[in-house]
């Protein structure tokens, strides 16, 4: 099976941690591995601006499943 050539998450996390911390690294590489890291552990979060697409309304509705119609 493909799995054992696959890496998971935390393989994948520790080589790029390997590459942050070799200090003999080139420093863009290191700096690169630094930010998939940040990435996936969702440190940075990503806004879009939405303009005129709504109005400058946006209504939000909630239904409470506990109420039943029927």
């Amino acid at each position: 099976m493909d799995i054992e050539f696959i890496a998971d998450i935390t393989e994948t996390k520790r080589f790029w941690t390997e590459i942050m911390r070799n200090g003999n690294g080139d420093m863009k590489d290191r700096l690169k591995a630094n930010v998939f890291i940040a990435k996936t552990n969702g440190v940075f979060v990503e806004k879009k601006e939405l303009q005129d697409a709504f109005n400058n309304k946006i209504e939000f509705d909630f239904v409470d499943p506990s109420l039943d119609e029927n």
